[in-house]
Protein backbone atom coordinates (compact mmCIF):
# COMPACT_ATOMS: atom_id res chain seq x y z
CA UNK A 1 0.00 0.00 0.00
CA UNK A 2 2.92 2.45 0.70
CA UNK A 3 3.80 2.33 -3.27
CA UNK A 4 0.29 3.81 -4.16
CA UNK A 5 0.72 6.52 -1.54
CA UNK A 6 4.22 7.55 -3.19
CA UNK A 7 4.16 10.49 -5.39
CA UNK A 8 5.77 9.29 -8.84
CA UNK A 9 9.21 11.24 -9.94
CA UNK A 10 7.70 11.57 -13.50
CA UNK A 11 4.37 12.87 -12.42
CA UNK A 12 4.84 14.26 -9.20
CA UNK A 13 1.28 12.91 -8.00
CA UNK A 14 0.91 9.37 -5.97
CA UNK A 15 -0.75 6.31 -8.32
CA UNK A 16 -3.95 6.19 -6.44
CA UNK A 17 -4.35 9.94 -7.01
CA UNK A 18 -4.26 9.82 -10.58
CA UNK A 19 -6.39 6.68 -10.98
CA UNK A 20 -9.17 7.15 -8.27
CA UNK A 21 -8.92 11.24 -7.69
CA UNK A 22 -8.79 10.76 -3.94
CA UNK A 23 -5.57 11.07 -1.79
CA UNK A 24 -5.05 8.31 0.80
CA UNK A 25 -3.15 9.14 4.11
CA UNK A 26 -0.58 6.76 4.45
CA UNK A 27 0.88 5.23 7.87
CA UNK A 28 3.77 7.51 7.35
CA UNK A 29 3.33 11.27 8.01
CA UNK A 30 4.24 14.04 5.43
CA UNK A 31 3.50 17.25 4.17
CA UNK A 32 1.06 15.82 1.33
CA UNK A 33 -1.36 14.17 3.57
CA UNK A 34 -2.18 18.38 4.84
CA UNK A 35 -3.08 18.92 1.03
CA UNK A 36 -6.09 17.06 0.12
CA UNK A 37 -6.66 18.88 -3.09
CA UNK A 38 -7.37 15.86 -6.04
CA UNK A 39 -5.22 16.69 -8.64
CA UNK A 40 -5.80 18.08 -12.27
CA UNK A 41 -6.59 15.96 -14.92
CA UNK A 42 -4.16 17.87 -17.74
CA UNK A 43 -1.10 19.02 -15.27
CA UNK A 44 -0.12 15.40 -14.49
CA UNK A 45 -0.28 14.01 -17.86
CA UNK A 46 1.68 17.02 -18.98
CA UNK A 47 4.37 16.58 -16.98
CA UNK A 48 4.24 13.25 -17.92
CA UNK A 49 4.32 14.02 -21.63
CA UNK A 50 7.43 16.95 -21.07
CA UNK A 51 8.89 13.94 -19.05
CA UNK A 52 9.20 11.32 -21.22
CA UNK A 53 9.99 13.80 -24.73
CA UNK A 54 13.24 15.26 -22.42
CA UNK A 55 14.37 11.71 -22.27
CA UNK A 56 13.84 10.87 -25.52
CA UNK A 57 15.68 13.45 -26.62
CA UNK A 58 18.46 12.62 -24.25
CA UNK A 59 18.62 9.16 -25.23
CA UNK A 60 18.87 10.15 -29.11
CA UNK A 61 21.78 12.00 -28.32
CA UNK A 62 23.63 8.89 -26.51
CA UNK A 63 22.84 6.90 -29.05
CA UNK A 64 23.52 8.96 -32.11
CA UNK A 65 20.38 8.44 -33.46
CA UNK A 66 19.67 9.84 -36.88
CA UNK A 67 16.78 10.33 -39.60
CA UNK A 68 17.33 7.29 -42.40
CA UNK A 69 18.33 8.98 -45.88
CA UNK A 70 17.16 5.76 -47.60
CA UNK A 71 13.99 7.04 -50.26
CA UNK A 72 12.18 5.04 -52.64
CA UNK A 73 13.83 4.54 -56.09
CA UNK A 74 17.38 4.51 -53.91
CA UNK A 75 20.35 1.29 -54.79
CA UNK A 76 21.02 -0.03 -51.56
CA UNK A 77 23.47 -2.97 -49.87
CA UNK A 78 21.62 -5.83 -47.79
CA UNK A 79 23.50 -6.91 -44.38
CA UNK A 80 24.54 -10.20 -44.19
CA UNK A 81 21.99 -11.10 -41.25
CA UNK A 82 23.49 -14.91 -41.28
CA UNK A 83 27.67 -14.66 -42.14
CA UNK A 84 29.17 -17.69 -42.84
CA UNK A 85 32.27 -16.89 -41.18
CA UNK A 86 34.44 -14.03 -39.09
CA UNK A 87 35.77 -13.05 -42.02
CA UNK A 88 32.87 -12.85 -44.42
CA UNK A 89 31.62 -9.20 -45.29
CA UNK A 90 29.03 -7.08 -43.51
CA UNK A 91 27.37 -6.28 -46.70
CA UNK A 92 26.35 -8.66 -49.61
CA UNK A 93 27.62 -7.47 -52.91
CA UNK A 94 24.68 -7.23 -54.81
CA UNK A 95 22.72 -3.81 -55.50
CA UNK A 96 18.88 -4.04 -54.34
CA UNK A 97 16.53 -1.05 -55.43
CA UNK A 98 14.30 0.39 -52.67
CA UNK A 99 10.38 -0.41 -53.58
CA UNK A 100 8.75 1.39 -50.80
CA UNK A 101 9.44 2.70 -47.16
CA UNK A 102 6.98 3.03 -44.20
CA UNK A 103 8.50 4.02 -40.78
CA UNK A 104 11.67 2.22 -40.41
CA UNK A 105 10.99 -0.82 -42.56
CA UNK A 106 12.34 -0.94 -46.15
CA UNK A 107 10.82 -2.90 -49.39
CA UNK A 108 13.41 -3.94 -51.37
CA UNK A 109 14.10 -5.75 -54.46
CA UNK A 110 16.67 -7.87 -55.86
CA UNK A 111 17.56 -6.76 -60.06
CA UNK A 112 18.38 -10.61 -60.73
CA UNK A 113 16.06 -12.93 -59.55
CA UNK A 114 12.88 -10.42 -59.05
CA UNK A 115 12.74 -11.55 -55.38
CA UNK A 116 11.60 -8.89 -52.84
CA UNK A 117 12.46 -8.39 -49.29
CA UNK A 118 11.47 -6.48 -45.95
CA UNK A 119 14.02 -5.18 -43.79
CA UNK A 120 14.80 -2.84 -41.29
CA UNK A 121 16.31 0.40 -41.97
CA UNK A 122 19.30 -0.49 -40.07
CA UNK A 123 20.04 -3.11 -41.93
CA UNK A 124 20.11 -1.58 -45.26
CA UNK A 125 22.83 0.86 -46.30
CA UNK A 126 22.70 3.42 -49.13
CA UNK A 127 24.91 3.63 -51.91
CA UNK A 128 26.56 6.93 -52.91
CA UNK A 129 26.90 8.25 -56.43
CA UNK A 130 31.06 8.81 -55.46
CA UNK A 131 30.94 4.88 -54.45
CA UNK A 132 29.07 4.01 -57.45
CA UNK A 133 31.08 5.87 -59.84
CA UNK A 134 34.86 3.85 -58.66
CA UNK A 135 32.58 0.80 -59.22
CA UNK A 136 31.38 1.34 -62.02
CA UNK A 137 35.22 2.64 -63.07
CA UNK A 138 36.90 -0.44 -61.87
CA UNK A 139 34.89 -2.45 -63.59
CA UNK A 140 35.07 -0.96 -66.66
CA UNK A 141 38.91 -0.72 -66.78
CA UNK A 142 38.52 -4.56 -66.13
CA UNK A 143 41.58 -5.16 -63.76
CA UNK A 144 41.75 -4.11 -60.29
CA UNK A 145 44.14 -1.77 -59.43
CA UNK A 146 45.90 -1.67 -55.70
CA UNK A 147 46.12 2.39 -55.10
CA UNK A 148 49.52 1.73 -52.60
CA UNK A 149 51.67 0.15 -55.78
CA UNK A 150 50.13 3.34 -58.49
CA UNK A 151 50.74 6.60 -55.93
CA UNK A 152 54.58 6.12 -55.40
CA UNK A 153 56.34 2.97 -56.49
CA UNK A 154 59.71 3.68 -54.68
CA UNK A 155 58.32 4.21 -51.27
CA UNK A 156 57.83 0.87 -49.25
CA UNK A 157 56.19 0.91 -45.93
CA UNK A 158 59.28 0.80 -43.91
CA UNK A 159 60.78 3.85 -45.79
CA UNK A 160 57.44 6.20 -44.06
CA UNK A 161 58.69 5.01 -40.62
CA UNK A 162 61.43 6.26 -39.20
CA UNK A 163 63.71 3.28 -38.02
CA UNK A 164 64.05 2.46 -34.08
CA UNK A 165 66.77 3.50 -31.84
CA UNK A 166 68.59 0.88 -30.15
CA UNK A 167 69.83 1.64 -26.77
CA UNK A 168 71.54 -0.74 -24.55
CA UNK A 169 70.43 -1.48 -21.24
CA UNK A 170 71.20 0.17 -18.16
CA UNK A 171 72.81 -2.20 -16.37
CA UNK A 172 75.38 -2.82 -19.55
CA UNK A 173 76.47 0.73 -19.12
CA UNK A 174 79.73 0.23 -17.77
CA UNK A 175 80.67 -2.75 -19.25
CA UNK A 176 82.51 -2.32 -22.69
CA UNK A 177 81.07 -3.98 -25.66
CA UNK A 178 82.75 -5.84 -28.36
CA UNK A 179 83.01 -4.28 -31.73
CA UNK A 180 83.42 -5.69 -35.09
CA UNK A 181 83.50 -4.49 -38.37
CA UNK A 182 81.99 -7.19 -39.84
CA UNK A 183 78.33 -7.46 -39.80
CA UNK A 184 78.77 -11.31 -40.14
CA UNK A 185 77.84 -13.59 -37.36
Amino acid sequence: MMYNTTPHSTTGKTPTELLSRKTIRSKIPSISDIETVPPKDGEAQDRDTIMKYKGKLNEDSRRHAQVSEINEGDLVLLQNLLPGHKLSTTFSPIEYVVLSKTGNRVKVRDPISGNTYERNSAHVKKITNSTKETNDFAASSGSIIDPLLTSNPSTSPSDLRPPRTVQRPFWQKDYVAHVSSDKSP
